[in-house]
């Protein structure tokens, strides 16, 4: 009886053990898809602003890594901040929308991303 009891706490235990990690495996990477998915979009931010006095459309500075989708150029002039993006409509995750016209929104990325943006950014890139 007392040896039951033991190997039902020793099973119970590995499984504890076993989630426990798993939630560790999705923090990290949470934790590398936010860093990716930060510097995609920081590239392409830096990209439209060097060359947005010398053409009329923009790359979309969504966190999907396979959009090619445009904004007007004229959209750079609505950023204000440099921390914030310029998305088409459709394109926001779990941004906050700061500005919203017909063709684009201006866009601050949260602060804290979670399961929800990981599983819509990997729906999105999945389906993509």
């Amino acid at each position: 009886m007392a040896l039951a009891k033991l190997e039902a706490r020793a099973s119970a235990s590995s499984r504890s053990e076993a989630l426990l990690s798993n939630d560790e495996e999705l923090r990290v990477h949470d934790a590398t898809v936010v860093r990716v998915v930060s510097a995609l979009r920081a590239s392409r931010r830096t990209r439209n602003h060097k060359s947005g006095a010398l053409v009329d459309q923009l790359r979309c500075e969504c966190a999907l890594p396979g959009c090619r989708a445009t904004v007007p150029a004229a959209a750079q002039a609505h950023r204000k901040r440099p921390e914030r993006f310029i998305v088409r409509p459709g394109h926001v995750d779990r941004d906050t929308v700061i500005a919203a016209a017909d063709r684009f929104f201006v866009v601050e990325p949260s602060r804290q991303p979670g399961p929800l943006s990981l599983r819509a950014h990997l729906e999105r890139v999945l389906v993509a």
